[in-house]
């Protein structure tokens, strides 16, 4: 898999985790599947960032984004 494609899904279930584990603790109960989710998405954010090739910088994320949208759409 390409560094881009883990970044991108990396991201994206860490940012449904946050609302997952908010919802919990309001509940209050624990949180367990949306910590897994989140420890498996930050996982794979940081295996893109060691497989990144060259330096890696903010402004790779949204080309990530683009790039991965545009292989998923064609």
């Amino acid at each position: 898999m390409s560094p881009e494609f883990l970044l991108v899904v990396g991201i994206v279930l860490a940012a449904f985790s946050l609302p997952a584990i908010v919802a919990a603790w309001s509940d209050r109960r624990s949180p367990r599947a949306a910590a897994i989710v989140l420890v498996i998405g930050l996982g794979t954010v940081a295996v893109a960032i060691f497989t990144w090739p060259g330096p890696f910088g903010a402004s790779d994320v949204p080309e990530a984004f683009v790039k991965v949208a545009g292989s998923i759409l064609n």
